[in-house]
């Protein structure tokens, strides 16, 4: 009797398992499914940056403008192309057309593709300024797509061009060719460790133009940048306890967003007009949400552990931050007014300094 159970098991099993292959046969007959892995480069758009024209300045016995370091206007507008990960970036003469077959990039990697665009300029003396016309060519069908002028150098100094010129040039390339705007003409805040104490500075995205932003003579640590305004928030000891503060980069000048505690880990939202941070003001540390220019303060969590490091969704409605509320640092995402908190992380005994990417793909 068992031994019949056991053949009717099979049986029933193996018809099963048959109509299971039927139907998986079936739907791979009727929709087949075909994955295709790209190279690195797959989405990077190979263009041509050719030596600008400098006829206008060798008519008046000058030599066409270098920077500082000695490096060339193309050579610099090639490597902010390059560094932007959105183009493979091959430089040629004045007209040059690349040569057939294999190509490569100013890092010496391969190009499999024809050049979509063309980089080209020309030098003009103006009433004492250089400028660079600049031009941006289709290749196939030879049509200009846009032409701009961007004044290189000062009056004073019109032969020593400054490089933020050329990096608004690679970002108007950028916004053209791939509709996402470009990084090179911005800047990047960070803490120099000093004699006088930790400082607020400032350098540009290609390790150039560094300058201070404070000179507090104390502590300033964790900066955090105004997605529209020239402000950085961050948190100072100047005043000999810590404070949320906003350090407008144009007049030097500090606003107090919070004290009280230790504020700190402040976060931008999207649209700048909001700004989490947390702060120990409560006993514990809690995630607060205030307006940009510190008003309309209020708290978002009540638990018993440490809450820190917050960073906002792209819409702006929702936040993820570091809790220890489970006993080990995880991350936690709450709604922008502190409910629907959801525990987002379980494995690992350390996860921390989340930061949310800011657009939504």
């Amino acid at each position: 009797m068992l031994d019949r159970q056991r053949r009717g098991s099979w049986r029933l099993g193996s018809a099963l398992w048959l109509a299971a292959s039927a139907a998986l046969v079936a739907a791979a007959q009727e929709a087949e499914v075909y994955l295709e892995i790209q190279k690195w480069d797959f989405f990077r758009v190979p263009v041509l940056v050719e030596d600008f024209a400098a006829d206008d300045l060798a008519r008046l016995g000058l030599f066409a403008p270098r920077f500082s370091t000695g490096e060339e206007i193309e050579d610099l507008l090639a490597r902010d192309l390059d560094l932007s990960d959105a183009f493979q970036v091959v430089r040629v003469r004045r007209g040059e057309e690349p040569a057939a077959g294999l190509l490569l990039d100013i890092a010496d990697r391969p190009i499999d593709r024809h050049p979509q665009a063309r980089v080209a300029g020309e030098l003009h003396w103006d009433e004492g300024r250089v400028i660079l016309r600049a031009r941006l060519i289709d290749t196939s069908s030879r049509a200009e797509i846009f032409r701009r002028d961007y004044e290189l150098g000062s009056r004073e100094a019109p032969l020593a061009p400054e490089r933020w010129s050329i990096h608004r040039l690679a970002d108007d390339i950028t916004r053209t060719l791939t509709g996402s705007p470009g990084c090179a003409a911005t800047r990047i805040a960070f803490v120099r460790s000093l004699d006088s104490g930790k400082e607020l500075a400032l350098i540009d995205w290609d390790g150039f133009g560094e300058s201070p932003a404070t000179a507090l003579g104390s502590i300033v640590v964790s900066p955090d940048w105004h997605p529209f305004q020239a402000r950085v928030a961050c948190t100072s000891f100047h005043a000999g306890q810590p404070q949320l503060v906003a350090v407008d980069l144009g007049s030097g000048g500090l606003t107090v967003l919070a004290s009280g505690g230790t504020p700190s880990a402040p976060a931008h939202s999207r649209d700048g007009r909001w700004l989490a941070y947390a702060s120990s003001e409560s006993g514990d540390m809690e995630i607060y949400v205030a307006r940009a220019d510190g008003s309309q303060r209020r708290r978002l969590t009540f638990s018993p552990g440490i809450d820190t490091a917050p960073s906002w969704s792209p819409s702006g409605d929702r936040l993820v931050f570091t809790s220890d509320r489970t006993g080990r640092p995880q991350l936690f995402i709450c709604d922008a007014d502190g409910v629907s908190v959801e525990q987002l992380t379980y494995q690992g005994d350390w996860n921390d300094s989340a930061d949310w990417s800011p657009i939504s793909d």
